[in-house]
């Protein structure tokens, strides 16, 4: 008997071309996709309804905005308003679609559940590691570093082993044309705004303060703090000798710091909320650690803390440790584990 699949579809086409390929592969695909907020695409739904259809699998929209609102978009704001850079996808596919992708599969009993994701799995006997994809510039295994290793038990990552330029070729040879290109904003933020100005929208209030230089003085003023984000060099407003970079964003005092290019370096930083995948030998390893999805990653001393933190210092110095990001720890193509910048 065919198993079944509960699969996460956005209309996109990497989760699209994911449901095709399970079913060749002779899974029962049963599509869901989340409503997370009302700028999703309503004849974007409709075309994956009717796409549904064509390639024979069940689907079903399941209206979560008001969780969405509550883990994700909450969790966005508070970020900013902390002075942090928050990384909302890594939170959505822990807190919102993974748990409820497999309440799905509990509730139809279905034996899997699989995504449009860019990564794979190894499994070995009670060991769960998340590993990079084949396609390396597309791999997506550090947007998935928090999701859980009991909630990756029955995962599919059918794109796994391809590279998205070969999706996209075997979509429009199918004749599957409709996929457009996937959004790299917030994707709860209209079209054209920013999300600064969606904070200032929907949660108005005096964000200005002024902008110091590593001494304490002023060099400037700014009309919201939280427009800002460290390594930032554009848009400051102000100038000097040589050219400002923003070194810290002080919330508390809504104070922009800012410093030379050489400032915007650091080998060391703290991490919270650490989750391992592997237990641990040692208090103190070794690890290539990335604190963000475009960044190269870099070798690093990780050492175990109290209260769930690790102190992490780099071989070399890496420019915008950014506070709110997150930092993955890899051992070769494998993710050991993950927390979040202070």
């Amino acid at each position: 008997m065919a198993k079944t699949v509960v699969l996460g579809m956005s209309g996109g086409i990497d989760s699209s071309m994911a449901a095709y390929i399970l079913t060749k592969d002779r899974y029962r695909v049963f599509g869901v996709t989340f409503l997370l907020h009302d700028q999703q695409d309503q004849k974007k739904l409709q075309q994956l309804e009717d796409f549904a259809k064509k390639i024979g699998v069940k689907h079903e929209v399941i209206d979560l905005r008001e969780e969405f609102k509550k883990r994700v978009i909450e969790y966005v704001v508070n970020s900013y308003f902390k002075g942090e850079t928050p990384n909302p996808c890594a939170v959505c596919n822990k807190s919102v679609k993974f748990r409820y992708l497999i309440e799905e599969l509990n509730k139809i009993g279905a034996n899997f559940v699989a995504t449009g994701h860019y990564v794979r799995l190894m499994k070995r006997e009670s060991e769960i590691l998340l590993q990079m994809g084949r396609d390396r510039a597309k791999s997506q295994e550090y947007f998935l570093a928090r999701v859980e290793k009991e909630q990756l038990e029955k995962a599919l990552f059918p794109l796994g082993d391809w590279k998205k330029r070969n999706i996209r070729k075997y979509a429009q040879a199918l004749g599957f044309d409709f996929f457009g290109e996937e959004s790299q904003e917030m994707c709860f933020i209209p079209e054209g705004v920013k999300y600064y100005e969606y904070i200032l929208q929907n949660y108005p209030g005096d964000y200005s303060g002024k902008i110091r230089d590593l001494d304490g003085k002023i060099v400037g003023k700014h009309d919201c703090y939280f427009k800002f984000t460290i390594g930032q060099r554009q848009g400051l407003g102000v100038s000097g000798k040589h050219p400002y970079y923003v070194i810290k964003i002080d919330a508390e005092n809504r104070d922009i710091i800012v410093g030379d290019k050489k400032d915007t370096k650091k080998d060391e930083f703290y991490v919270r909320d650490v989750y391992w995948y592997k237990e641990m030998p040692f208090d103190t390893m070794k690890f290539l650690v990335k604190i963000r999805y475009n960044h190269p990653g870099e070798m690093a001393v990780v050492k175990q803390l109290v209260g769930n933190r690790c102190l992490v210092k780099f071989e070399k110095p890496q420019r915008a440790i950014t506070p709110g990001q997150l930092a993955v720890f890899y051992m070769g193509e494998f993710v050991i584990g993950s927390g979040w910048i202070e």
